[in-house]
Parts: structure tokens; C-alpha cells; sequence
């Protein structure tokens, strides 16, 4: 069942935003979680703690160092 997402479930989207920066290396659970928001877009933390079966504090973690990086935004 779909319902509508609330203020505190804010989505993510991938995008590099800064490109002037080098790229840092990202491991494989950050590349799984950047993979999902290519190929479905817009996805909120708890979303993607439930297709990935990654612990929602790791997914946090992954999703902050890749925000640091520019490589991801939230909306």
C-alpha cells in the first residue's frame, strides 16, 4: 500500500554536485545505495534500509558520507 511521505521522510536523489572535487573511493554498500537511487530515484532513508536489508543507522551513516561527497542530495 502507497501513502503519501511525511516532512520527516525526506527523499534522496542522485547527483554529483560539486565536480570540481576529486572523487573519494566509496565501498560497496555506498555503491548498492547510490545503484537503487539511479535506477528508482527518489528514495528516503528508511526506504532504502528496506530493500537493501542494511541496518537503518548504516544506512544513515552511508547516506551522510555520500552527501559530504556531493554525490547524492536531499530534497
Amino acid at each position: 500500500m502507497l501513502t503519501p511521505r511525511s516532512e520527516a521522510e525526506c527523499s534522496l536523489r542522485a547527483m554529483r554536485i560539486n565536480r570540481d572535487q576529486p572523487m573519494e573511493e566509496i565501498d560497496a554498500r555506498q555503491r548498492e545505495l547510490l545503484r537503487l537511487l539511479w535506477r528508482e530515484g527518489r528514495l528516503s532513508r528508511w526506504e532504502l534500509h528496506q530493500r537493501t536489508g542494511v541496518n537503518p543507522n548504516a544506512v544513515g551513516l552511508d547516506v551522510g558520507a555520500l552527501l559530504q561527497q556531493g554525490l547524492v542530495r536531499e530534497c
